[in-house]
């Protein structure tokens, strides 16, 4: 079909993390950190946020789209309340850059890495079935997966050689819509570790290896509900927030070359929910670095 009602936003992306890598690193992005000053929207921002025809009903913008000569409707949900370094559903409808977030979530002594790749994201909202489309397949409800997981880091392809792409820290931000939602599945995000030595012994060498082998070792942890990873740590999602996952801490403790951040479900509900993984950073100053991560813990995961 010509159109989508933005159904699963997903994209898969692969990294090596930097620690103990000697291959050069990539020039890092300079970001000038917003004003701390920035607060949360009000739960009345619907109205604020109102520009131009929007049109805002049960809390989904009913966003008018045309092929051709051909008339439909996408739903796209809303937060009541927006979050300053929360990218959404909103955001990227806007096409906005995320640049802003990665500034605001940026660690003290870090600075935004220079990843040339995709970004970590998934995403997932149920259609709400508002009427406006007069083609039934545009107004069909996706079902929710009960595992859905993506690669923390990144890999890109220079004249078909592969690249791996590297920082040190991952920030992950969670918009979960459960006001749109009289009920809402519990959220479980698990990271799991890729042993350097299952890695080696499935795909080899790689710098040198087919995409489609790297797809299908990656299809093949999904398909074995990740059994042969390292399951490093598990945390419930219960509500929109910012995390972050220290990388070159885990090189120190794991023997682990690539991560999978996989989110389990407890029910085929309907829901909301975006994850965005897209800011990443490398430590310039460990010193500040550490002092901010001591008083920012509770934010980490898998420490």
């Amino acid at each position: 079909m010509k159109k989508l009602l933005f159904p699963l936003i997903m994209l898969m992306c692969f990294v090596l993390s930097g620690c103990g890598d000697e291959s050069e690193p990539q020039e890092d992005v300079r970001l000038d950190k917003p004003d701390t000053t920035i607060t949360a929207t009000d739960s009345d921002s619907e109205t604020a946020r109102d520009y131009g025809d929007k049109k805002i009903v049960n809390g989904f913008w009913v966003n008018e789209c045309s092929t051709g000569d051909d008339r439909w409707y996408r739903y796209i949900p809303m937060m009541s309340q927006k979050n300053p370094g929360i990218y959404d559903f909103e955001d990227s409808e806007m096409n906005k850059s995320m640049e802003t977030c990665t500034a605001y979530n940026c660690p003290d002594g870090a600075g935004a890495s220079g990843v040339r790749a995709g970004s970590t994201y998934i995403g997932f909202f149920s259609n709400p079935q508002l009427g406006y489309n007069t083609n039934s397949k545009d107004e069909k409800k996706d079902k929710l997966d009960l595992t859905k997981y993506t690669e923390s880091f990144s890999l890109v392809y220079d004249d078909n050689k592969a690249n791996l792409e590297k920082y040190d820290v991952g920030c992950i931000t969670f918009a979960l819509y459960k006001e749109l939602y009289e009920d809402f599945p519990q959220i479980k995000m698990q990271l799991y570790g890729v042993p350097a030595e299952l890695l080696d012994r499935k795909v080899g060498d790689i710098s040198t290896c087919a995409r489609g082998h790297y797809s299908s070792f990656r299809k093949e942890c999904l398909d074995n509900d990740f059994s042969e990873c390292l399951l490093i740590t598990e945390k419930e999602i219960t509500d929109t927030g910012i995390f972050y996952i220290d990388y070159s801490s885990l090189a120190k403790k794991y023997n682990c070359v690539q991560y999978f951040i996989v989110l389990r479900f407890s029910e085929e509900k309907d829901c909301a929910f975006y994850m965005n993984g897209i800011s990443t950073y490398n430590i310039k100053d460990a010193e500040a670095y550490e002092k901010w991560k001591n008083d920012n813990i509770d934010s980490f995961i898998a420490e």
